[in-house]
């Protein structure tokens, strides 16, 4: 199961998401995004690099853990 407080605090540290309270601020965020060209690539790839990061995850918990077992 994956944790999304964990992935949404961590997308929000590394600048590479946007948190709103209400849909008056989703607007307002959605047209920046859309005349600042440079925040939005700025999100999209620290986001994508985000989970390029957290790619095999997964992967590395098993092995840790097998290592206890074993």
């Amino acid at each position: 199961m994956f944790n999304f407080s964990e992935i949404s605090t961590d997308l929000l540290a590394q600048n590479a998401s946007i948190q709103v309270q209400n849909a008056e601020e989703l607007l307002t965020e959605i047209a920046e995004l859309l005349n600042n060209e440079k925040k939005a690539k700025t999100l999209g790839k620290n986001a994508n690099q985000y989970f390029k990061s957290q790619q095999g995850a997964v992967d590395k918990l098993i092995k840790q853990v097998n290592v206890f077992l074993n």
